[in-house]
């Protein structure tokens, strides 16, 4: 989940860098390089690609699609702090969606740091400084948490999917649904980016692949809401990026939201590494009182 939110920060910057491309462009460039790279390793038997669950992988590809393309133009429009922040307050849905669609258990301390989180990410939106330049900057606003709703019902279906569907399958499958999604939005804009901007757009495919496949990887070794908190670090990797590489503003406030967000992720971290310590422990205990029996 680390690496997915390293790798997802460093296409947020090259997206940023080239925000002047057309976001349908750059979201079916991202998906023709997964699709790219995914034939590459099936052809060379790095990965085995199979389908079963046809609908639910069709359906997640619809829906993530969406959600990448709004996330694209979140980015282009609203800046790299903006739109990291608003796109990752999706963990609030995953909760809920976790615990009604796949029964998940909510316990103390992940709902503490949920709630903590989310007052760090409150601290960062309400005192992160960055103004929004564009036109129309409430309307992108809105835009952008329609899709962290529906970057929340991605994840849910990628845990579902989880147990009938390899990682490879589910984001090849992404891939293959978003470029039919993407492809006449993006065939009927110009694009004039040159060379040089045509690898950054190859850099970005790259990078989200990276990223799309551990975060795939890593829900299968956590829970919804418990990887929904530890990628609410994502923001704050973001918002340092921003100020960094596009100069942004700086204040307490943003830092002090940035450790509240990432003592919150580790709070949820540290209870997934002690789950296993729990239950070998009540087990050696079951099998020495067996023993001595």
């Amino acid at each position: 989940m680390g690496a997915s939110n390293i790798a997802f920060c460093g296409m947020a910057c090259l997206i940023r860098y080239t925000s002047d491309v057309n976001a349908y462009t750059t979201t079916l460039f991202r998906f023709i390089i997964g699709l790219g790279i995914m034939c590459s390793l099936a052809m060379t038997g790095k990965v085995r690609l199979s389908f079963v669950d046809k609908k639910g992988l069709a359906l997640r590809g619809l829906i993530g699609s969406v959600s990448v393309w709004i996330g694209f133009i979140s980015i282009a429009k609203l800046g790299l702090i903006w739109s990291s922040i608003i796109m990752n307050t999706y963990p609030v849905f995953a909760f809920v969606f976790g615990a009604i669609l796949l029964k998940e258990r909510i316990s103390a301390l992940g709902f503490m740091s949920l709630t903590g989180a989310m007052v760090g990410i409150g601290i960062l939106f309400l005192h992160g400084q960055n103004q929004c330049a564009c036109s129309g900057a409430m309307a992108f606003k809105i835009i952008a948490i329609a899709g962290s709703v529906l970057a929340c019902l991605t994840v849910v279906l990628i845990k579902k999917l989880q147990e009938t569907d390899s990682t490879s399958s589910i984001f090849f499958a992404q891939c293959l649904v978003g470029l039919w999604v993407m492809v006449v939005p993006a065939g009927s804009a110009s694009l004039h980016c040159g060379f040089a901007g045509c690898m950054l757009l190859i850099m970005i495919g790259v990078l989200a692949t990276l990223g799309q496949l551990s975060m795939t990887e890593g829900y299968r070794h956590v829970s919804v809401s418990s990887g929904s908190v530890f990628v609410l670090s994502a923001p704050v990797i973001n918002f340092g990026a921003g100020i960094l590489l596009f100069h942004e503003p700086f204040s307490l406030w943003s830092l002090a939201g940035s450790l509240i967000v990432l003592f919150s992720s580790g709070l949820i971290l540290f209870e997934d590494r002690m789950k296993p310590a729990r239950i070998i422990k009540f087990s050696s205990r079951r099998m020495g009182r067996a023993s001595r029996r």
